[in-house]
């Protein structure tokens, strides 16, 4: 399924968990965003090494950030990694990273596209 930019960052939801404060709800997603990037990286650099208890550790910050955000289908797929990560699924480790990245991707690319105005 395709979502649109608006449907993977809820924007209008964001700014509601800021009371209605653009320039913060931007500022952190911007912030967050930044971070991101950071963790795409890592999780492609340490993806080979099956670097589980990395890998869950970097599933939880996004997905404390995310819900913060008001990016729930990054929020979804990070706690559904993290989860199957902390059940020890290894045989699934490879599979779980890459569904991660390509959700960060998928935001980023939301992100690039959203009027942050």
């Amino acid at each position: 399924m395709i979502l649109k930019a608006t449907e993977i960052i809820q924007v209008d939801q964001g700014i509601k968990m800021y009371h209605n404060d653009h320039a913060t709800y931007y500022e952190l997603l911007g912030l967050f965003v930044q971070e991101l990037k950071a963790y795409a990286e890592e999780l492609s650099r340490i993806k080979s090494e099956k670097d589980i208890k990395q890998a869950c550790f970097i599933a939880h910050k996004i997905r404390g950030s995310a819900s913060y955000c008001a990016i729930p289908v990054l929020h979804q797929t990070a706690q559904s990694v993290e989860d199957n990560l902390l059940a020890n699924l290894l045989a699934d480790y490879d599979n779980q990273v890459e569904s991660l990245l390509m959700v960060i991707g998928q935001v980023l690319d939301a992100y690039s596209v959203i009027d942050k105005t």
